[in-house]
């Protein structure tokens, strides 16, 4: 049975995020000749080590915009592909599902939603102000899928009960590739950690910075690194933080991005504390990878944040953008470093138990 991700815009780290691991993890494990279609781009390296096995169909940008070209792929490739795996309730998955299934009826979709609030088609939003023909092609879209899911409960519990249409939760997941590597807490050292692209309005690095300042004088030997690459405007922020705070210049360190998964798990593995202030997020798998390493959990009060804490029994949820909150809840654990102790092994059980590709997709 052949399974297929459809997406133009692949990227090679997609191939280790949900994008290709749910094909490679059904091909690995559960026989099924899962791969992925999209354009071809150089330095897909990934295909090659961490999900070989994996197929790529390419295909070609015969119009240059992406939503035609994928149906082209579609006339020419439908009725090889027994499930179709297709993300967002969007126009163009709905284009691409339509073509699908009328090119082969007994094809099976799945609809992967990979929405948070933001992004949440406003057919499912409170405040929606939706076109007949939108709502129509949502609920189409969804009927002709034979799942149809989305990331975290909070948004699936909403969608059930206020549209009474039946979505399954099925969070993301993270993949070890059979070796699991428990972490022993006297290997951690005192730092709280972030991952992701510093500085974009999403992830609200400058909210942990200052909240990381407002308590530095409680947490005297804390550290704060944060992983990831920096975005141009937001190295001017980063200058003013240290002439506001020379102090914190061997504290809070930019590591820049890590590319080398070891060293990237090392780093989570070394951190007592994983901090995302984000200000959405469809699921977050840097949580998954925290809490793989045994991580306490600090975030924001977004949809996935108590599915990934167990409703705050691995982590503690504070108000979006509220620093105050933040630095509170930071010397609160580091005061209780007992907290902290008693959850990384636990949490570690908790989210091989909840998250782990395998028996996600089995």
């Amino acid at each position: 049975m052949k399974i297929v991700r459809l997406t133009p815009g692949m990227d090679n780290v997609n191939f280790i995020k949900d994008p290709g691991m749910i094909p490679y993890i059904l091909f690995k494990y559960f026989g099924y000749e899962g791969g992925v279609a999209s354009y071809w781009e150089e330095g897909f390296t990934y295909l090659d080590k961490e999900v070989k096995g994996l197929e790529f169909y390419s295909f070609k940008k015969v119009t240059g915009k992406p939503t035609l070209d994928a149906i082209i792929f579609l006339i020419n490739n439908a009725k090889k592909i027994d499930v179709l795996i297709v993300y967002f309730m969007a126009r163009q998955s709905f284009l691409w599902i339509l073509t699908y299934k009328i090119l082969n009826r007994r094809g099976k979709v799945y609809l992967k939603g990979d929405a948070c609030e933001k992004n949440l088609p406003e057919f499912f939003r409170k405040e929606f102000k939706y076109s007949v023909i939108k709502k129509c092609m949502t609920k189409i879209m969804i009927k002709m899928s034979a799942l149809t899911s989305i990331e975290t409960k909070k948004l699936q519990n909403f969608i059930n009960k206020e549209h009474g249409i039946q979505i399954e939760y099925i969070p993301n997941g993270f993949y070890d590739y059979g070796i699991r590597k428990d972490i022993d807490y006297k290997y951690k050292n005192n730092t709280i950690c972030t991952v992701g692209r510093i500085g974009t309005s999403q992830k609200a690095s400058e909210i942990l910075l200052e909240a990381f300042a407002l308590a530095s004088d409680k947490i005297i030997d804390w550290q704060l690194k944060m992983i990831g690459s920096i975005e141009d405007d937001f190295k001017q922020y980063i200058d003013e933080y240290f002439s506001r705070y020379p102090e914190l210049k061997d504290k809070v360190i930019f590591t820049g991005p890590i590319y080398d998964r070891e060293k990237l798990d090392d780093e989570y593995a070394k951190s007592k504390i994983f901090c995302l202030p984000s200000r959405w997020e469809s699921f977050g798998l840097v949580y998954l990878e925290a809490l793989k390493n045994g991580c306490y959990i600090i975030t924001t009060d977004i949809p996935p944040a108590n599915d990934v804490t167990d409703n705050q029994k691995y982590g503690k949820i504070f108000p979006i953008d509220d620093y105050k909150k933040l630095s509170e809840i930071i010397i609160e654990l580091v005061n209780n470093e007992h907290i902290i102790e008693k959850a990384h092994k636990e949490a570690q059980n908790f989210v091989y138990n909840n998250f782990y590709w395998v028996n996600i997709c089995r």
